[in-house]
């Protein structure tokens, strides 16, 4: 099978049933213009690390097909991620013995460029987010993080007031003003009784809305460019210099680690994929607690790898190796 014939399958069986139809195109033309013109009729089994890296650099340097000129940091990095997903099915369908791109690592660490509120910003801004008749949706964007995507696209059954807590369905998105949901991760926040109760004013608003957040005039959902809308509105009215929505997921995040609020917590509550990245992105947000505490993991990691090291050493010189 060359990896032409399992891109195809892969198309079909894996991606377009998970991504939105965006993302699912984007990947077509990132295999069409890229991936298989260089390496789309070798044989899939016979494709090893040494192929990819040459493949790689062939990119780098002119990948370009209609200029001849080097591709960007960027773009090299959305290729190699998808080669790489491609070929981790592969693996788990049983098609390769072994990933060829197990080493591969395409993280780069940066520190978050944000510009955000002040405690006495964040008391304004909701009192005039409040006042405009959109309290409830930025208290959850401000205390919890959410992004814009999963705040517009919640329900009111992932409010449950008994506890209370919200669960948040990171796959779920609105589409041309409706609910659509995709394969994604699910976590549960444990609401404060006043937030939840806000909530539960704002259902009382559309008690038949399957959406928590709707569009008064339209009825539906409210769309990305409606909520930034909103935010510029509040910032006005609230006279806040402008910040990006993004920001007040900054906020809330510079906030809590102030607060001491753990890395491992944060990640959480924001939906991140690492502790590590968290972290290092709030690096110089940390109170001197969760330095020491990182400092202390540290030794205990170097502590067990040294204990380790000696423990096989121990081994070799008893086998006689």
């Amino acid at each position: 099978m060359t990896l032409k014939e399992w891109v195809l399958i892969w198309q079909e069986q894996y991606d377009a049933p998970s991504v939105r139809k965006t993302t699912y195109e984007a990947h077509r033309y990132v295999l069409e213009n890229h991936i298989l013109p260089r390496l789309g009729k070798g044989e899939l089994a016979e494709l090893t690390d040494g192929r990819i890296r040459r493949f790689y650099n062939q990119c780098r340097k002119n990948g370009n097909r209609r200029t001849d000129q080097p591709l960007s940091d960027v773009t090299m990095r959305h290729i190699m991620v998808l080669l790489r997903k491609i070929l981790r099915q592969a693996v788990t369908d049983g098609l390769l013995a072994t990933e060829p791109m197990a080493d591969w690592s395409f993280y780069e660490t940066k520190s978050v460029k944000t510009e955000t509120l002040t405690v006495q910003e964040v008391t304004d801004y909701l009192d005039a987010a409040g006042q405009l008749g959109y309290g409830a949706m930025f208290t959850l964007a401000l205390h919890y993080g959410l992004r814009q995507r999963e705040l517009i696209a919640l329900k009111w059954n992932d409010v449950d007031m008994e506890k209370p807590s919200l669960t948040v369905h990171a796959g779920r998105v609105v589409k041309e003003g409706k609910l659509v949901e995709y394969v994604g991760k699910v976590r549960e926040l444990r609401l404060s009784p006043e937030d939840a109760a806000l909530l539960e004013q704002e259902h009382a608003k559309y008690p038949s809305s399957e959406a928590l957040f709707i569009h008064p005039g339209t009825l539906k959902p409210y769309s990305p460019n409606m909520v930034r809308l909103r935010h510029k509105w509040i910032l006005e009215k609230a006279e806040i210099p402008h910040i990006r929505f993004e920001d007040l997921r900054h906020t809330c995040a510079v906030l809590a680690l102030q607060n001491g609020m753990t890395t491992a917590e944060l990640t959480y509550l924001q939906g991140r994929c690492r502790t590590t990245q968290t972290r290092q992105s709030y690096a110089k947000h940390m109170n001197q607690t969760q330095i020491k505490q990182k400092q202390k993991t540290a030794s205990k990691q170097q502590y067990l790898k040294e204990e380790q090291q000696q423990a096989v050493q121990a081994l070799d010189a008893l086998l006689g190796f």
